[in-house]
């Protein structure tokens, strides 16, 4: 009885302060769709890493975020300040469409995160679907730093053996965007080729998976590249147009679009 007492009387803030608290000490998290078939599950023991389980198999390894800045900042060692999380589960009517109701049904974890060596201030959205999961990072606004001028994004996607996929070369950042979709395996990906997104992946008898972006709003467009770890793929972003040094550039607070991987049993769903 003293002990509710004792936290009755504590007001919000402070009990927000010791759940900070509570969470600098974590490295690991996870979060599971709202059918419990997909779950990621982040780590931060050494870098920043993410893994994707459908159905309990691991279809996404563990695979590296990391950002590069114009000051040759690199962010890819982070402790964790807090999380939040949250549960959606709602309906909206659109205007035109394939359906008129599109249910929005998702478990989100929202990283606040700080970089251990140059100390910026990092948020990481983990959204996942029955269907698939969203990551998209964020500067929040912070102490002298005001806007970003990012250099470089590496998002990997580390499948779990050579699986067959379809993929478009466009070849360079201002293609049509009009190729041709062809069967190959991912160990038939040239360095030099710039993957189209989406890519999609025939997981075995597993499944699919769809590896897209969503939200794309005052940020560089993302393609693929066949990274140098086996059976991976990795984010490219398309140069700023005056300055082909650097990807995006930002005043804070801002948001990337999302990173989407889309999951499914077959085709029809």
């Amino acid at each position: 009885m003293k002990k509710i007492e004792f936290l009755k009387s504590m007001s919000f803030p402070f009990l927000a302060m010791l759940l900070m608290f509570a969470c600098g000490g974590q490295r690991t998290t996870k979060v599971s769709s709202p059918n419990r078939l997909i779950e990621v599950k982040l780590n931060l023991q050494d870098r920043l890493n993410y893994l994707v389980t459908f159905n309990k198999d691991t279809i996404i390894d563990n695979s590296h975020i990391s950002l590069t800045l114009n000051n040759e900042t690199t962010l890819d060692k982070f402790e964790i300040l807090y999380i939040q999380e949250a549960s959606v589960n709602e309906k909206w009517e659109r205007i035109w469409g394939k359906r008129k109701h599109v249910e929005n049904n998702y478990n989100e974890l929202i990283l606040h995160l700080k970089e251990m060596n140059s100390g910026i201030l990092t948020d990481l959205y983990l959204r996942v679907y029955d269907d698939g999961i969203g990551i998209r990072y964020g500067f929040p606004k912070q102490a002298h730093m005001d806007s970003i001028i990012l250099e470089k994004e590496n998002m990997q996607f580390s499948f779990t053996k050579d699986y067959s996929v379809w993929r478009a070369d466009y070849k360079n950042y201002q293609s049509p965007q009009e190729e041709e979709f062809l069967p190959v395996n991912l160990s038939d990906i040239k360095k030099d080729q710039l993957i189209g997104m989406p890519l999609l992946i025939k997981l075995d008898d597993k499944g699919y998976a769809l590896i897209t972006e969503a939200n794309l709003t005052n940020w560089s467009g993302a393609f693929l590249r066949v990274d140098s770890v086996k059976n991976t793929m990795v984010t490219d972003l398309a140069p700023y147009p005056q300055d082909s040094s650097v990807v995006v550039k930002r005043v804070t607070p801002a948001v990337s679009p999302w990173r989407v991987i889309m999951i499914a049993k077959d085709l029809v769903n």
